[in-house]
């Protein structure tokens, strides 16, 4: 990220000062006013190249920090999304499979018990009227 700033300053400072030195130096040359000759065309390159690298490097900066913070929430916001649905998937599961296996469970005991009951009854039965 620093690379990439420093890459994108330096490039923007070399680009806005040519800019600005040829834009001055031409204005200087067709003018030719005495007044801008006194007060240096150097002067005022500095100063106009000043303000618009400043500006510059600031719109980068905002661009560049909204595009980060823009990206981690969208990272973490996909993450959090993805953990919680596996944690409730996982959950609904584990509760589903508990429910069914205590359902199926007591079903399958409550009818082998009434089965061997019945059966038990009906040959004790059997065997009281024999």
């Amino acid at each position: 990220m620093a690379l990439v700033s420093t890459l994108v300053s330096t490039l923007v400072t070399t680009l806005v000062s040519t800019l600005v030195n040829t834009l001055v130096n031409t204005l200087v040359n067709t003018l030719g006013s005495t007044l801008v000759d006194n007060l240096g065309s150097t002067l005022v390159t500095t100063l106009v190249t000043t303000l618009v690298v400043a500006l510059v490097r600031c719109l980068v900066t905002t661009l560049v920090m909204a595009l980060v913070s823009t990206l981690v929430t969208t990272l973490v916001t996909t993450l959090v999304v993805a953990l919680v649905s596996s944690l409730v998937t996982t959950l609904v599961m584990a509760l589903v499979t508990t429910l069914v296996t205590t359902l199926v469970s007591t079903l399958v005991t409550t009818l082998v018990v009434a089965l061997v009951s019945t059966l038990v009854s009906t040959l004790v039965m059997a065997l009281v009227r024999c």
